[in-house]
């Protein structure tokens, strides 16, 4: 018997439950990031030619990674580095989280259901670091490890669905493969 990740997905994309964050979010992100706005387009990387959000994503998840390799190997002399990363991805999230809302405006709604899941898991994780950080600048390095050990398993589920909007999406604008 083999597990196929789309038994994971399928539901959240025909979610009734998701339809509802989709509808509690979708007028305070069109306020926030109108579709016309040249700040949206901005946003979706319209003047990079490519998506922005993938791009920030890759910051964002390699200073935590980067953070929690030190933290898992027990290197004393490398903790500054380590808590320097935790607060640099914590920093990095805001525009992550900006390009990511302009995408999710022009997503299909299976994939807006995604979205919002996406985003809880990963504002649950941006919320774990933000803590570590905190943790580690009051000296309490064991609470800011266990922080950011919760913070990279949740970074985790939330980059698996981001990982998935992102082949979908270039599915459903036809992108070369």
């Amino acid at each position: 018997m083999s597990f196929s990740l789309s038994r994971v997905i399928d539901p959240i994309e025909h979610s009734a439950s998701a339809d509802t964050l989709v509808e509690h979010f979708r007028p305070k992100i069109g306020r926030i990031l109108p579709s016309d706005s040249a700040r949206t387009r901005w946003l979706q990387g319209s003047w990079l030619g490519h998506p922005l959000h993938p791009m920030l994503t890759d910051v964002v998840i390699g200073c935590w990674t980067t953070a929690w390799l030190i933290d898992v190997s027990g290197s004393k002399r490398h903790e500054p580095v380590a808590d320097a990363m935790v607060g640099l991805g914590v920093l990095a999230v805001l525009p992550t989280v900006l390009s990511g809302w302009a995408d999710w405006t022009r997503q299909p709604r299976s994939l807006q259901r995604v979205g919002v899941v996406h985003a809880a898991a990963n504002g649950l994780a941006a919320t774990a670091y933000a803590a570590s950080w905190i943790a580690r600048k009051r000296g309490n390095r064991r609470e800011g490890v266990v922080l950011g050990h919760i913070g990279a398993t949740t970074a985790t589920a939330g980059g698996f669905l981001g990982g998935h909007l992102a082949f979908q999406q270039r599915h459903v604008r036809g992108a070369p493969r």
